[in-house]
């Protein structure tokens, strides 16, 4: 099925993930275990954890800061669908999110800044600042295939990702998963921030070359040291 100025659809049923809650976690029993990064995703596609509290915050938020406590850095990812409390469900999120990744798509929705395209830095830095300000942890990750913005406490960078030769790209499913993951390895290995979104980008170029969200990662060999 095509969709007029979509790239590819995805039909989605909620399944487990309507049924996630905090009680899902254990989050005593993952600092026991030294864990250093909790990622979440999707926010706005957790039906439990969406929801509003009293207290204006969102269940998410709750679950985030009781992992905070226990010194786990929180790693939220968006959804690409449009919602009419898509907006709400993040701003109600963003105090508890140590680090946030966002596509431009996403960052649009969650903060109402129009980019004019994939490579709007401007735009994307707007938005990115607009999260930020929302009581982000440590940064904010704004990603299109033609650039990746940070937004952070200690300072802004923008990386323009390698080029990838247009016929080894055969499906973009997973390029974003595969990014996310590469950048909280690098977090994990408290590599800099810089090195951290190379890497990720390069997980994701890797990803592009596969039909599946994986069959273009089983060569990409993860360094000793940041790459740079």
């Amino acid at each position: 099925m095509n969709l007029p100025g979509d790239s590819r659809t995805f039909f989605h049923h909620p399944g487990a993930n309507a049924l996630l809650d905090a009680s899902s976690f254990d989050i005593e029993s993952l600092a026991d275990r030294n864990f250093k990064v909790l990622y979440l995703g999707y926010l706005t596609l957790l039906d439990k954890l969406d929801v509003m509290c009293p207290d204006g915050r969102t269940a998410a938020a709750h679950l985030l800061s009781h992992t905070r406590a226990h010194g786990i850095v929180t790693c939220v990812d968006l959804a690409s669908f449009k919602s009419p409390t898509y907006r709400d469900t993040v701003e109600a999120t963003l105090p508890e999110i140590d680090i946030l990744f966002a596509n431009e798509l996403e960052a649009e929705l969650a903060t109402g800044v129009q980019l004019a395209g994939e490579a709007d830095v401007d735009g994307m830095i707007r938005a990115a600042r607009i999260l930020k300000s929302g009581g982000i942890g440590m940064g904010v990750i704004v990603h299109s295939p033609a650039r990746v913005v940070w937004c952070g406490h200690g300072g802004e960078h923008v990386l323009t990702p390698e080029p990838i030769p247009t016929e080894r790209v055969i499906s973009a499913v997973g390029a974003g998963d595969a990014f996310a993951a590469g950048v909280i390895h690098g977090i994990h290995e408290d590599w800099p921030i810089e090195s951290s979104l190379i890497f990720g980008t390069r997980a994701a170029a890797a990803c592009l070359t596969g039909y599946t969200a994986t069959d273009g990662l089983k060569d990409l060999s993860v360094p000793a040291s940041p790459p740079s």
